[in-house]
């Protein structure tokens, strides 16, 4: 992955980080800033994105950032099956009334769950790997 600056992306721990320089050489030249909550705090990684704070490896660089899905349609499900869902490598999606669990090529879980229909289902662009979502009323 090349980094650049001005760009976002995602750390191995799911949060977001901008970077917004790549050039302030040192063993670390990359710096930017990691979002947690309602804060941001300063972090800088070496050109290939791995973190300066070498004990906490979820800093690291591991992708580009993509916005999760939005969905406006929970209301609409049954309240059983209403806290999560994700969409499979088909591009099929699920809710569940538990959260499911990624596998090789899609989600799972033990719980129940239920297809949603094409004309409900989110506008999402990214892999189906990062497409998870939680209702919001249960945060």
């Amino acid at each position: 992955m090349k980094i650049e600056a001005g760009k976002e992306y995602r750390t191995r721990g799911g949060k977001k980080a901008i970077v917004y320089a790549v050039n302030r050489g040192g063993s670390f030249p990359v710096h930017g800033a990691i979002k947690h909550e309602d804060m941001w705090t300063v972090e800088s990684w070496t050109c290939d994105g791995s973190s300066i704070v070498y004990d906490i490896y979820a800093a690291d660089l591991v992708s580009e950032w993509i916005e999760k899905p939005i969905f406006d349609h929970w209301d609409k499900l049954p309240e059983w099956i209403d806290e999560y869902m994700a969409m499979d490598s088909n591009g099929n999606w699920y809710a569940y009334s538990k959260k499911p669990f990624r596998k090789t090529i899609g989600w799972a879980s033990e719980a129940k769950c239920i297809v949603i229909p094409v004309n409900y289902r989110p506008n999402f662009e990214g892999s189906w790997e990062d497409s998870l979502i939680k209702n919001p009323k249960y945060k």
